[in-house]
């Protein structure tokens, strides 16, 4: 391997800061548990709390699950990425970005799906490693290998 030539990136999740993020999401579940149990006193807080279940606790579980797998969040090497389940070649990836949305920094995979473009994310606080290096290193694969 000469020096230019980048070997299979894995890209591990930091377990730390992710452990942390669900302790501090924890207690808006109980609320929106609290709030369903208050739906006969009032409408409103148990209409607030099934909201918040219902959009927090598929999300949490997932990312509770995650951070107890040993599996990398992503595996970047001549074929394309794997990740999220799935293996994306290199000819259906059009980039590698960050993103910023609601004031969190993503990691952005784009890909062409059945002739649509969808977004892949990893929030970037919960990779080890600068997410900067990642896109750069993934770049150097994505232009060689494509």
């Amino acid at each position: 391997m000469n020096s230019n030539e980048v070997p299979e990136i894995v890209i591990e999740q930091n377990r730390t800061k992710t452990i942390l993020s669900l302790v501090y999401v924890f207690p808006i579940l109980l609320m929106g548990v609290l709030g369903t149990s208050q739906l006969k006193n009032s409408m409103l807080m148990g209409v607030a709390g099934i909201i918040i279940l219902v959009l927090l606790t598929p999300t949490y579980f997932r990312v509770l699950k995650q951070s107890f797998s040993d599996k990398p969040l992503l595996k970047v090497n001549q074929e394309g990425i794997a990740g999220w389940g799935k293996i994306f070649e290199w000819k259906e990836i059009e980039k590698v970005a960050l993103r910023r949305d609601w004031g969190a920094v993503f990691l952005t995979v784009y890909v062409h799906n059945n002739g649509r473009m969808r977004k892949y994310n990893i929030n970037a606080k919960n990779l080890n490693g600068s997410a900067t290096e990642l896109i750069k290193q993934i770049g150097v694969l994505k232009s060689k290998y494509q």
